[in-house]
């Protein structure tokens, strides 16, 4: 399977390293990109980056995601998570101050030896977004984007972002995503979107429809992914025959040039690839 262009469908998951399948069955599954999460610091006082899934600690690493690589995959490596699940306010408090030796982390220790394709920023600071304190959310996440911009190798430059809908939201936190979309959307190849986790947001297709809606007036469609849990105890599960049937044909039919695809989270619940491969057939390839 050949990718597509990043003005085309993907298809994304996310890969923590917890999972029965190899590395050469994920290589044959309909996904276009495969993001390894997460990059998080070291330690409470020690900033330095580190793999937090069952993936980072293997020699064969870079070989991994050649193998990948090799199927026609893009792999990525994504940045931050939850708050309190491996990374805090006050890391990232310390991260602002530091956005260029961050990045110069992930380029040269992580990015070039590893071989990955970019980096992918899932930022869940949301206390950072309602006050700007300790430290500005969108003035870090624009900066940590430009800087990737400036430092990400030729080949391995692509930047993707993973907020949740509440951060687009009109009511509430005085739309954060935007600001950031419109300070440095032009380094942005796409964005994977968590329709799921938010009562009231997300967790019906009208509101997955309404919110995808909401927040392609300021994206666009082609850049904007649907990013749906696979895990059936999460708030916001749809079943993938569901989820294609309500959610995605009704928005392909709505944007003529396209939506721009699907994400799910995460690898280690598509257990035989089934969600994959009903997704990938959806959206045109397989």
């Amino acid at each position: 399977m050949k990718n597509p262009s990043v003005n085309s469908a993907r298809l994304v998951t996310y890969f923590n390293g917890a999972t029965s399948l190899s590395f050469e069955e994920m290589a044959k599954l309909p996904y276009t990109d495969i993001i390894f999460s997460f990059l998080i610091p070291t330690g409470t006082d020690d900033l330095k980056l580190k793999g937090s899934g069952a993936w980072c600690c293997p020699d064969d690493l870079a070989d991994n995601i050649r193998t990948l690589k090799n199927g026609g995959k893009n792999v990525l490596i994504s940045f931050g998570g939850a708050i309190n699940f491996g990374i805090t306010t006050a890391q990232y408090e310390a991260y602002s101050k530091a956005v260029a030796a961050l990045v110069t982390d992930m380029v040269e220790n992580w990015v070039k030896p590893c071989g990955f394709d970019g980096v992918d920023i899932d930022y869940e600071d949301t206390a950072a977004f309602e006050s700007g304190a300790p430290y500005d959310g969108v003035k870090f996440l624009s900066s940590l984007t430009e800087e990737l911009a400036k430092q990400l190798p030729s080949g391995q430059a692509l930047i993707t972002h993973a907020p949740q809908p509440p951060y687009w939201g009109k009511t509430w936190l005085l739309e954060p995503y935007v600001k950031v979309w419109n300070n440095v959307s032009e380094s942005i190849s796409w964005i994977n979107n968590q329709f799921y986790g938010n009562a009231g947001w997300d967790g019906t297709p009208e509101l997955d429809i309404t919110n995808y809606e909401s927040i392609a007036e300021t994206t666009g469609p082609s850049k904007l992914l649907v990013g749906m849990t696979l895990n059936k105890a999460t708030q916001g599960y749809l079943p993938p025959s569901e989820l294609i049937s309500e959610v995605i044909k009704p928005l392909q039919l709505k944007y003529s040039g396209g939506i721009g695809g699907a994400m799910g989270w995460e690898l280690s619940e598509d257990t035989d690839g089934s969600w994959g491969k009903a997704l990938g057939a959806a959206l045109g390839f397989s």
